[in-house]
């Protein structure tokens, strides 16, 4: 069965939210909503381009820079 994930309305406002790009807004996003119900998730850039940049001209190098702004 599919997993749901809500994004909660504050998140908009939220200032650290708002420091990020539009792409690491987005990758943040795909995160969470792809994580398990543990929250566990495999921090790989090939993953990430895979499952949330799929049709993007992203290389893993710049994905792999978004996810330390991140973490």
């Amino acid at each position: 069965m599919p997993r749901q994930r809500f994004i909660w309305p504050s998140i908009w406002t939220s200032e650290n939210f708002m420091e990020l790009s539009h792409r690491q807004r987005l990758l943040f996003i795909g995160i969470f909503s792809l994580a398990d119900d543990e929250g566990k998730i495999k921090i790989s850039s090939k993953f990430m381009k895979a499952s949330i940049f799929p049709c993007d001209k992203i290389s893993t190098m710049v994905i792999e820079r978004d996810l330390v702004v991140l973490f």
